[in-house]
């Protein structure tokens, strides 16, 4: 059973990161834009998706007095989503790394790699759209 202070505590890192996690990745949008360092920008995104993990259970927590299952469904998916979109920012990082020159690497690796192994980018970039389906059936639930 959760006492009142782990309740208390679970609220408050929820509501810290339903405020982190967009206005994070506002920065980080506002970095590639302004800025155009890779680095920077893919690595303050890559942190505001870990923080999007906690926001979507805190939404899904918000959900539990109705039992809904399709809160918990959603709340998956953003963790799935938000571990997806974390893991482009990584492969990001990397493409950044590779423009700006590694001695014998080509520039065009990354691309490379996922024409070598085309079930590679399936097992990352489409997991994705998880993310939205999942604040979608948080947002309905939530409306109920």
């Amino acid at each position: 059973m959760i006492d009142q202070a782990d309740a208390e505590r679970r609220r408050r890192l929820g509501g810290i990161s339903l405020i982190a996690a967009p206005t994070l990745l506002l920065l980080a949008d506002l970095l590639q834009v302004f800025s155009g360092h890779d680095f920077a920008w893919t690595t303050i995104a890559w942190i505001a998706f870990v923080f999007f993990i906690p926001a979507a259970l805190a939404l899904g927590h918000t959900t539990r007095p109705q039992s809904s299952l399709l809160g918990f469904i959603g709340s998956g998916c953003v963790i799935v989503g938000a571990m997806a979109a974390a893991q482009t920012m990584t492969l990001f990082r990397v493409r950044g790394v590779l423009l700006h020159g590694v001695p014998g690497l080509p520039a065009d690796t990354l691309q490379r790699i996922f024409k070598a192994e085309p079930r590679l980018f399936l097992t990352v970039f489409p997991l994705g759209i998880f993310f939205s389906i999942g604040l979608i059936l948080l947002r309905s639930e939530e409306r109920r």
